[in-house]
């Protein structure tokens, strides 16, 4: 995934991720308990059609499917802390990878891909309130949709979050 080419390109109406859990089913229909237990998905806000997918180890928003299991991911600790329901890595049971920040730098517009986990990689902590996603350690920055609208195979980035009563990020 390249870099976006410029900032200039980055509007001011962006949709945020929210975290939804979900209650995986088998190709039956029959709920999962234990390992397959504790996934959710990453809606866009605004209209709720789209979601973030692991499309080829890229972050990309796709049409919302609870039975996807691209679209399916779960946090690796329990993460009760502080203010935070969610946090740790984020691991995409499509095929076991991690979400992570590409490039190395958590900045505006920077995207992001799923790669080997590694719990020393910064880039792969994650925190959430369920109502938005960010960075560990840079927590002004919250997983988005850029531009005034989402279609499909959109990337996923990172820009400022949204001042909300429950995830106010702060300027840390």
């Amino acid at each position: 995934v390249a870099a976006l080419v410029g900032l200039a390109s980055i509007s001011e109406a962006s949709s945020q991720l929210s975290f939804v859990e979900q209650e995986p089913v088998d190709n039956y229909g029959r709920r999962l308990t234990g390992e397959g237990s504790g996934w959710g998905g990453f809606q866009e806000e605004t209209t709720d059609k789209f979601c973030l997918e692991n499309r080829k180890g890229k972050g990309k928003f796709n049409k919302c499917d609870d039975h996807k299991k691209a679209q399916q991911w779960r946090f690796t600790e329990d993460y009760t802390k502080d203010e935070y329901l969610y946090g740790g890595q984020l691991k995409s049971r499509l095929d076991g990878g991690c979400l992570e920040v590409k490039g190395g730098k958590i900045r505006i517009g920077a995207k992001v891909r799923v790669n080997e986990c590694d719990k020393d990689n910064d880039m792969q902590q994650w925190i959430s309130d369920g109502d938005s996603v960010g960075p560990r350690h840079k927590k002004k920055f919250c997983l988005y949709h850029e531009g005034e609208s989402v279609h499909k195979l959109d990337d996923v980035v990172l820009m400022k979050c949204e001042k909300t009563l429950s995830f106010n990020f702060g300027r840390k």
